[in-house]
């Protein structure tokens, strides 16, 4: 009976307070209990079917406090717009006018969600619309529900503001024309990443060495050539990745393609540095010297052929975007043009310097100058023999083979810009330190997956990242943490930069602690590795995945190639608004 009297007083309490508050008689208060003091969108420019973070800031008038459970939000436009995610801080405890202890605001909070743009949503758009509704009481009585109405700027682009895999296969079969420009262009801007800074020496070695016997109309010439080679091997490459469902070069990922690589490299150093010609075998140069072509473009071709192999682990969203196609549609014809025109697009930045080398001719054609050139030319090349080393190699037996190379390099160095001293020691000597390069993964006789493990292991703990599993999966799930999933490669350039510049910031560090952070080692292949690419429609390294709290892959995000660390934080922030 008790029960029953306490709880028929405080209905009436609530009729009579809501009556009160309707015939003013409650304390004069023009405004409403809840006023937006700030509100801010992050990013304001999106495309249809974006996700948005939301960060309200509200005043609650004094003596007014506002139950957590009551707080809602109602999506006004655009048409199909879905709120969710809401986190309110601080959330405090008080006692209501029936006596009991409530978690609610007061005085002033901070009201966190997401917008979720309908992919059909009218664009251009310059502002959204919502309402949030709450139930706001004193120690006397409370307001009936309330909406108040909140307007945002935003700016909803009627177009991707930077292309994914998923616009350029939407583009490729729009409109071919554009489709072919996006992919030159956006291989030429590849062309600017560090994934593609091996090939540079490669191509000061092929034509810079002989560029004082070129003009600059020749030497445009057997770049252009040198870039057709690239292309060539580009887009076979890419064809033959998207007909099995290999990763994009991943041909790097098998010792013997890596050891040619080094062997050649070496090879070529020591040709620059004058110690023997690499020379086209004799019955094609006398065909060559009958057509009169004696220039050395089958030469620049084949190194371009060569070229296009180091240049294959380079991906980004619209290589991707042109796998995808081929893996979905099967037109292999128009997938291999688009990959050499991005190829091309790629290869403009070689021309280039191809082109501009022929400058070095101004320099003394005998004497220290030259050795100079050649000298710094072929130590390039035998850096980039290195590069590709490292991979099969412990970091101890790395620097082993690092001094070697510093110490031919001196030997050479000495030998040949200081011809007075011309000892038989001086010249060999090289030879034996490049050497001791090539064969030191087979003395040491550690196959590659040992160091993969051993090496990547480390990098995969680091900072909180781990091994992926579908256990690691399932638990993220059940916390309610997003999840970042890196496919990565210990021979893929961007990854490794990734790991460097982006993954290893404190901001990345702190905003990922609730994260769970996994990566998936696509340095070799494992049985599980064919089912995760497709899974996550993975076509290249790096790729990162990221899921929200739901265990939804948000497709939107998935990244491919190097990102800094600005862009990735406004990812984090849409991710987990």
């Amino acid at each position: 009976m008790e029960h029953m009297t306490k709880a028929l007083v405080i209905f009436l309490l609530v009729i009579v307070g809501n009556a009160a508050q309707a015939l003013d008689i409650s304390p004069a208060n023009d405004k409403q209990p809840v006023q937006v003091k700030s509100a801010r969108v992050s990013p304001l420019e999106v495309k249809p079917g974006s996700r948005i973070s939301v960060s309200i800031d509200v005043d609650i008038t004094q003596g007014f406090s506002v139950y957590e459970d009551k707080l809602k939000l109602f999506p006004l436009e655009p048409d199909g717009m879905t709120l969710g995610g809401l986190q309110m801080t601080p959330v405090v405890e008080f006692v209501d006018f029936s006596g009991k202890q409530h978690r609610g605001l007061l005085k002033t909070a901070r009201l966190d969600f997401f917008a979720e743009i309908p992919k059909d949503a009218d664009a251009p758009l310059k502002t959204f619309a919502m309402d949030l509704e709450y139930i706001a009481c004193t120690t006397k009585y409370c307001s009936p529900p309330t909406k108040l109405e909140v307007k945002l700027p935003i700016n909803i682009q009627s177009r991707d503001l930077v292309p994914n895999s998923s616009m350029i296969e939407q583009q490729i079969s729009k409109n071919l024309f554009w489709a072919f420009v996006l992919v030159f262009v956006f291989g030429f801007l590849t062309s600017l990443t560090p994934c593609v800074y091996p090939l540079i020496p490669i191509t000061l070695a092929v034509i810079g060495a002989r560029a004082s016997q070129l003009s600059r109309a020749q030497a445009f010439g057997l770049s252009f050539v040198y870039v057709l080679g690239i292309s060539a091997t580009y887009s076979l490459l890419g064809v033959v990745a998207a007909k099995t469902g290999a990763l994009f070069g991943q041909a790097l990922s098998y010792q013997p393609v890596v050891m040619a690589f080094v062997i050649l490299f070496v090879l070529m150093a020591l040709s620059i540095y004058g110690y023997f010609e690499i020379g086209i075998p004799h019955f094609i140069s006398k065909r060559l010297e009958k057509s009169g072509d004696n220039r050395g473009y089958m030469g620049a071709f084949s190194s371009g052929l060569i070229a296009g192999i180091v240049a294959s682990p380079c991906v980004g969203p619209v290589l991707v975007g042109v796998l995808a196609y081929i893996a979905k549609t099967q037109n292999i014809v128009l997938g291999f043009w688009l990959l050499f025109t991005f190829a091309m697009g790629m290869g403009v930045l070689f021309l280039f310097i191809g082109t501009f080398s022929s400058s070095f001719k101004k320099l003394p054609r005998s004497g220290p100058w030259m050795d100079v050139v050649k000298f710094v030319l072929g130590t390039t090349m035998l850096g980039v023999a290195l590069y590709y080393l490292k991979p099969l190699l412990p970091d101890a037996w790395f620097t082993i083979c690092l001094a070697l190379m510093i110490a031919a390099a001196l030997f050479i160095f000495i030998a040949k810009v200081y011809p007075k001293v011309d000892h038989k020691f001086w010249h060999y000597m090289p030879f034996i330190f490049c050497a001791l390069i090539v064969i030191s993964p087979l003395v040491i006789k550690i196959p590659t997956s040992s160091r993969s493990t051993e090496q990547t292991q480390k990098a995969a703990l680091k900072n909180g990242w781990t091994y992926y599993s579908e256990d690691a999966l399932s638990k993220a799930k059940e916390q309610g943490k997003p999840v970042i999933i890196d496919f990565f490669a210990d021979w893929c350039a961007a990854c490794l930069e990734l790991d460097e510049k982006t993954f290893a910031k404190p901001e990345f560090i702190e905003a990922t602690k609730n994260y769970t952070l996994l990566k998936v080692d696509a340095s070799e292949n494992f049985p599980e590795l064919a089912d995760l690419q497709k899974k996550y429609e993975v076509y290249g390294l790096p790729t990162i995945v990221f899921i929200d709290k739901t265990g939804n892959v948000v497709k939107e995000l998935t990244l491919t190639g190097f990102e800094e660390i600005e862009p990735m934080m406004a990812r984090l922030k849409t991710l987990n608004p």
